[in-house]
C-alpha cells in the first residue's frame, strides 16, 4: 500500500472519531439540560422540535414585522387583512 494512502486513511479515521466525539458531546450536553437520556444520540439528525403549533404564535410574528416593516408595514399588513376579509362571504 502506498504510505500516502495510509497517511490518508489515518487522517480520515482521526477526522471521524474527532467529528463523533464533537457531536456526542453536543448532543449529550443537550440532553442533560432537557433532564434526560437520549438512546443513540449521535445518530439523531431529525430536526429540533417547535414547542409551539405552528401559527400559534403570533405575538412574536408581530414583533418580527414590527421590526422589519415598522409600524407603516404594519398598518398596510392590517389593511390587506380587514381588505381581505370583506372581500371573502
Amino acid at each position: 500500500m502506498n504510505p500516502n494512502w495510509t497517511v490518508a486513511a489515518v487522517l480520515t479515521v482521526i477526522a471521524g472519531a474527532i467529528f463523533y466525539v464533537l457531536r456526542l458531546r453536543s448532543v449529550l450536553r443537550e440532553s442533560l439540560d432537557r433532564g434526560r437520556i437520549v438512546a443513540f444520540a449521535p445518530l439523531h439528525t431529525d430536526p429540533p422540535r417547535i414547542e409551539t403549533e405552528p401559527g400559534t404564535d403570533t405575538d412574536r410574528l408581530l414583533d418580527a414585522l414590527n421590526a422589519y416593516y415598522e409600524p407603516a408595514g404594519l398598518e398596510r399588513l392590517g389593511d390587506a387583512i380587514n381588505q381581505t376579509r370583506k372581500e371573502t362571504p
